[in-house]
């Protein structure tokens, strides 16, 4: 007895992948990932793994960090497909304007926006790379400097500071056109004349690199010993009781 039967061979749909990054702004920090798979047969094994030995098995990717991730799909008949995906770094790194400060009346400070495709505003409303405070000499104040970043994402970032500005000027400006360090080019030693310095007011050596070396209570008549410095300039300041610098002068060790 002979049988015959018809059979249609059907190949299933080719595995394919697509997918879209969710990219956010906050912390700067990635983003999620949204894959939809069309073809194969039956359900999908989906095993994803990133930067820092980062493994993940599901469809979609939940919020992670920037970098390169790889997913690999495997159908019930052991088809695969896999896929490189980047989740960038969207956001804003991360920048400061520095420490509050203390000014003296009448000083100038130079504050720096972080380099970059970025856009700037000020607590002013301003829009440069860079916000110069002037502050008026023999008026008290007290001034909040913020900045606001933003870039091509629309992400944002800011900080601000506190500058305390105090009316320095409460020694004789006479008395301290006369300050000095004598003598200089100094050898082994020299004299801080400091006629009128008042009390609390701290006397600090730095070295060309701006780092502070040694410091010490200030006196009117204040001995200075240098024979263990090396040869070069140094900066000597006055600092009063708030710690902001009253004096400075250069002082030359030979």
């Amino acid at each position: 007895t002979n049988y015959s039967a018809d059979f249609e061979i059907i190949n299933p749909e080719e595995l394919e992948v697509s997918y879209t990054v969710n990219s956010v702004c906050e912390d700067g920090e990635g983003g999620s990932v949204d894959i939809t798979i069309t073809g194969g047969t039956g359900e999908y094994d989906i095993d994803w793994s990133g930067p820092n030995d980062y493994e993940f098995e599901g469809e979609d990717l939940p919020q992670v960090s920037s970098g390169d991730y790889s997913v690999e799909i495997v159908d019930a008949e052991g088809c695969s497909i896999a896929e490189d995906i980047n989740v960038p770094f969207v956001g804003i790194t991360p920048y400061s304007l520095g420490d509050d400060l203390e000014l003296c009346a009448g000083d100038m400070h130079i504050f720096l926006a972080p380099t970059g495709n970025y856009t700037y505003e000020w607590q002013d409303g301003s829009g440069a790379s860079m916000f110069i405070l002037q502050t008026e000499p023999g008026v008290p104040t007290t001034e909040v400097i913020g900045l606001s970043v933003t870039n091509d994402y629309g992400c944002e970032l800011s900080d601000a500071v506190v500058v305390t500005v105090h009316n320095c000027a409460s020694i004789d400006e006479e008395l301290m056109s006369a300050w000095g360090v004598f003598p200089n080019p100094v050898t082994y030693s020299a004299t801080l004349k400091l006629d009128g310095v008042a009390a609390n007011s701290t006397c600090q050596i730095r070295d060309s690199r701006g780092r502070v070396i040694e410091s010490m209570q200030a006196s009117e008549n204040l001995v200075w010993d240098a024979s263990n410095l090396e040869a070069g300039v140094y900066l000597v300041e006055v600092l009063n009781e708030n710690g902001v610098v009253v004096w400075h002068s250069k002082a030359i060790i030979q």
